[in-house]
């Protein structure tokens, strides 16, 4: 019987909030560091040209393969789950990504005439244009205005394939899931320092595609080898063990779903006997220091999209196959995934990536500790962060703008004019209703 374990672990799921209230935000000061700001400044290496949507591998899959996916959900509904509306809205909003004729930016040289019109894009988690973009974003935002300079270790931590099934029925598993993961893991990390109520720096992040494009939920820590008392000291937290850490995951996500009445007792006990060395979970045996090209590279890892654009080698409508880049097995002397092509049908392909669509609104990164939004919200409060709240808001907006990332992903800055090298102004908006504006030119 498994009823002992539970009652311990009840504690692991109340962690998220452990001293929040005590955290001496002024000891954090010293391990901020500015980072300069990049922008479109500087000479261009190329000339900006718009992407092509419909020569998209991807789209066309969705495009062709939608209506055919929705008539034959039945067979998938058994590991899938029911059909859901936002997986047709998402493929539709897809579809629309990217199109001059579903709405438009129009922007125009004051020298020598010269206009150009910039599609509108979908914002989905279904698109790997979209999804890139967010990636970038983020990872740049986390990198230089989250992580502090400390060391850092990346953590991940999976639940077996017999109750993945429940997180697809059940969405807001993930976020509780999410929950447990961060505060096991502060739990831990606290119990080993001198001092009571240390915490550490956590970032959480949900991801649900597997490497085979197979629903496998998880969840990706980012988190400082480092745990800040009370009294403002730092302590060097020793390695966690990864039997004992791994055992102890398996008990607090079978309490999380046993206490969500996913599972009774008796799949409680059979799940505790086949796992006896608990459920899967990774750490770097190495921290790396703080590294501001490091932490992007895993900072875009940890989000990355479910199916990028890349992987997505040739379609074949006729035969009803999609050939992608997956991961294999392990190669047993290496001990490394080799990258290799896989062929599916295009249906299963389709299902397998319309599950990863999230519900809307649905928070898949969190932050714990002295990362959390509260500690950071004290941050800005005691101007840790910029001088004023104007800088620092025009700083967030020109970090996020379009212009901006496609300069520092393609050093190409789209609003100069090929003809003349003058910048272009912003002349109109373009939306549906009235879309024969395309054929008037510019």
């Amino acid at each position: 019987m498994v009823r002992e374990p539970f009652r311990g672990s009840v504690v692991l799921v109340c962690m998220g909030r452990l001293c929040l209230g005590k955290v001496p935000v002024e000891s954090l000061a010293r391990f901020k560091r500015e980072k300069p700001l990049k922008g479109p400044e500087g000479l261009c290496k190329g000339v900006y040209e718009p992407r092509e949507p419909h020569r998209c591998r991807l789209r066309a899959v969705v495009e062709k393969e939608l209506d055919r996916v929705q008539d034959l959900w039945e067979s998938f509904a058994s590991s899938l789950g029911p059909w859901l509306f936002r997986y047709r809205e998402a493929a539709e909003r897809f579809l629309d990504c990217g199109i001059p004729s579903k709405g438009f930016a129009h922007f125009k040289c004051p020298s020598c005439g010269h206009s150009l019109k910039v599609a509108f894009s979908c914002k989905t988690r279904l698109c790997p244009s979209c999804s890139r973009k967010r990636m970038t974003i983020w990872s740049e935002w986390l990198a230089s205005e989250v992580l502090l300079d400390l060391p850092h270790r990346h953590w991940v931590l999976t639940v077996p394939k017999e109750v993945r099934k429940h997180f697809i029925r059940k969405r807001w598993l993930l976020n509780k899931l999410s929950a447990t993961a961060a505060s096991m893991l502060m739990r831990q990390m606290a119990v080993r320092c001198p001092e009571a109520g240390c915490v550490p720096g956590v970032v959480a992040v949900v991801q649900t595609s597997g490497d085979t494009l197979n629903f496998n939920p998880h969840v990706h820590i980012i988190a400082t080898t480092h745990c800040l008392s009370p009294s403002g000291r730092l302590f060097k937290v020793p390695y966690i063990p990864y039997v004992k850490f791994a055992r102890i995951w398996k008990t607090a996500v079978l309490f999380l779903l046993k206490n969500t009445k996913c599972i009774d007792q008796a799949e409680a006990d059979y799940l505790w006997k086949r796992y006896l060395n608990g459920f899967n979970l990774n750490g770097e045996t190495q921290d790396w220091v703080y590294d501001l090209s490091v932490s992007k590279r895993l900072a875009q890892y940890v989000l990355k999209p479910a199916m990028a654009e890349s992987r997505v080698v040739f379609y074949d409508p006729e035969r009803s196959k999609v050939f992608y880049v997956g991961r294999g097995p392990k190669d047993p002397e290496t001990r490394k995934r080799r990258s290799m092509r896989m062929c599916m049908d295009s249906a299963e392909f389709l299902a397998r990536l319309l599950v990863q669509v999230p519900p809307k609104g649905q928070k898949l990164v969190n932050y714990y500790g002295f990362y959390s939004n509260k500690v950071r919200g004290m941050w800005a409060k005691r101007g840790f962060r910029l001088s004023t709240l104007v800088k620092r808001i025009r700083r967030l907006k020109r970090e996020r703008s379009w212009r901006t990332q496609l300069w520092r992903v393609y050093e190409v800055d789209p609003l100069i004019c090929p003809s003349c090298g003058e910048e272009m102004v912003p002349l109109d908006l373009v939306f549906p209703p009235f879309s024969s504006i395309l054929a008037q030119g510019p």
